[in-house]
């Protein structure tokens, strides 16, 4: 029987000294050869089903096809296109800040390179290298005296490496209210009072004008201006909490912006006896199409019985390889009381009624090594060895649509807790595809019932995206026990000051546009539901959902990604 091709070879987009791999199934008798063609011409010893280049070069780049041949005869598969992306040195965009925690509590640092291939971590302190710190971030868990110190992280890829600057843990005795940490980007931040109202009483101090953000090309120059009234000002700028030198005045001006000026700003401003700090002006430089959306995690306590709703939505060519997960049992490694004891996940594409994939007991997966191997390049935190968390990696098809949902639950019906809900771009930053839209579907309530939504983008240029925080727009759906009055308070991790808040929203045509773009289900206008266009550096960010009138219910979390 002459042989016929049943998979053929797809196009790979490569990174110069990763792996690659072009592969092709066929049927026939006598069993078929192969042989491996690159522009025409045959590969040497390129002679089975799978062509495999151990570290791929600029020179591998081409076009491929294989010849599938036996005594009956023989048929070309169709051409895969590959493509190498040069090696790039890694960069610190972001680095690691300085902490203040209280004692037993947990420290976080996180440090954001650029570079290709893949980049490897090793966090030191004061100098000394910190066995198993291998991640872009580090944990200090039930921080001591001990622990107090500089930190630092190299990193490292194959054309070199890079060491963060330090950053110091410092303790403190009593407790400080700001933050409380989960794991792996999802911080909860508790709101500081409104900036500008440090001091009541005629003529006091106050802000009249906060710095407003602002987006610029490299190279752009830049103006940050606050305006306040009191007597005797003086000012003190801030990046990410940490005062600027020689920032001064009530203008803070850049001549030629960089990525590594790109952050979050904040001025102090002071008469002497008070001190008032601004809103945070986000500071983004750089093109928003080479930074992507890549994970989100969201930390939701599940009734007995109740099912936590994520989706995803996706764009680009080619299938979507996802990592996710939902975790339960290893919670309780970061202090987390309550734990969902045996949680399970399956992933639906649209317009399926059957799952994909899914999973209960990680550790049972089939293909356990491909699963550790995405945990370890995605960043995400290992999970207990034989634990009952839930965790796969799937390979999504690419479909018309491009949805999929991802469906949370307790194995036993029975049982209730807290779990943490994670997807993962398990694909480079070279793959074809991306996540255009990310989700969450669940209860809200006080305390320890709060829905808290985290998301991370990844890349060195700011991305702007469109945030909604959806209760009474659900009665469009059917859902009765909406939540009534969200309000949407966005920090950035590290931060305690918020970046921007929502309540409310408002028909403005950039709004309406933008939900247009990403064809996003349309508001009432005039609705309490919440939603915002913001422009963002990378890094992990934060959603704080919390009703207006105090009350519980359901609410929808949207992320859109609006670049192009």
């Amino acid at each position: 029987m002459k042989p016929v091709i049943t998979t053929q070879p797809s196009s790979v987009a490569a990174v110069q000294g990763r792996p690659l791999s072009l592969s092709v199934a066929a049927t026939g008798y006598p069993e078929p050869g192969y042989q491996w063609r690159k522009d025409g011409s045959n590969l040497s010893g390129a002679t089975n089903s799978t062509h495999a280049i151990a570290a791929a070069q600029e020179k591998d780049a081409g076009l491929y096809e294989v010849v599938v041949s036996n005594r009956v005869g023989h048929v070309t598969s169709s051409t895969a296109r590959v493509t190498v992306t040069p090696a790039t040195p890694p960069t610190v965009i972001r680095q690691p800040l300085s902490q203040t925690v209280a004692l037993g509590t947990i420290a976080r640092f996180e440090v954001i390179a650029t570079g290709t291939p893949v980049l490897t971590y090793q966090w030191r302190k004061d100098g000394v290298t910190l066995s198993g710190a291998t991640q872009p971030v580090l944990l200090v868990s039930a921080a001591r005296p001990s622990d107090e110190g500089r930190y630092d992280v190299l990193v490292s890829g194959p054309t070199g490496g890079v060491l963060s600057q330090a950053a110091t843990l410092a303790l403190v005795t009593a407790p400080i209210p700001p933050t409380t940490t989960v794991p792996p980007t999802v911080t909860t931040p508790i709101p500081p009072p409104p900036a500008g109202t440090a001091a009541t009483g005629a003529g006091s101090l106050r802000i009249l004008a906060n710095p407003a953000s602002v987006t610029v090309a490299p190279g752009s120059p830049v103006l940050l201006h606050v305006s306040a009234a009191g007597t005797n000002l003086s000012y003190q700028w801030k990046k990410h909490g940490v005062p600027v030198r020689g920032a001064t005045g009530a203008a803070y001006a850049l001549r030629s912006a960089a990525a590594e000026d790109m952050g979050f700003y904040t001025v102090a401003c002071s008469d002497g006896e008070t001190s008032v700090e601004s809103a945070v002006a986000v500071l983004a430089v750089g093109a928003p199409q080479t930074s992507r959306l890549v994970n989100l995690a969201v930390r939701a306590f599940l009734s007995p019985g109740e099912v936590l709703t994520a989706g995803l939505v996706r764009s680009g060519d080619g299938d979507k390889q996802l990592l996710l997960r939902a975790v339960g049992p290893t919670l309780a490694r970061f202090g987390v009381a309550g734990a969902l004891p045996d949680p399970a996940l399956e992933l639906i594409p649209a317009g399926e009624r059957l799952p994909l994939a899914g999973n209960d007991d990680w550790s049972s997966v089939s293909a356990l090594p491909r699963l550790l191997c995405a945990t370890l390049a995605s960043g995400a935190f290992a999970l207990d060895a034989g634990s009952k968390d839930a965790a796969l990696v799937a390979q999504l098809p690419a479909r018309p649509a491009g949805n999929a949902t991802v469906r949370i639950r307790s194995t036993v019906p029975t049982e209730g807790g807290q779990v943490l809900a994670e997807i993962y771009d398990a694909d480079g930053a070279a793959a074809p595809g991306r996540l255009a839209g990310l989700s969450v579907l669940g209860f809200t309530g006080p305390g320890e019932q709060a829905l808290l939504p985290g998301f991370t983008i990844a890349g060195s240029a700011p991305k702007r995206v469109l945030l909604r925080a959806v209760g009474p727009g659900l009665a469009t759906f059917g859902i009765a026990e909406s939540l009534s009055d969200p309000q949407l308070t966005l920090f950035a991790n590290g931060l305690t000051a918020p970046v921007a808040e929502s309540d409310n929203w408002t028909d403005t045509p950039e709004l309406l546009a933008a939900a247009a773009s990403v064809g996003a289900f349309a508001l009432r206008p005039g609705s309490r539901d919440a939603a915002m266009a913001i422009t963002l550096p990378p890094g992990g960010y934060t959603a704080s959902i919390r009703s207006g009138f105090g009350t519980t219910g359901i609410v929808l979390l949207e992320i859109y990604d609006l670049d192009p």
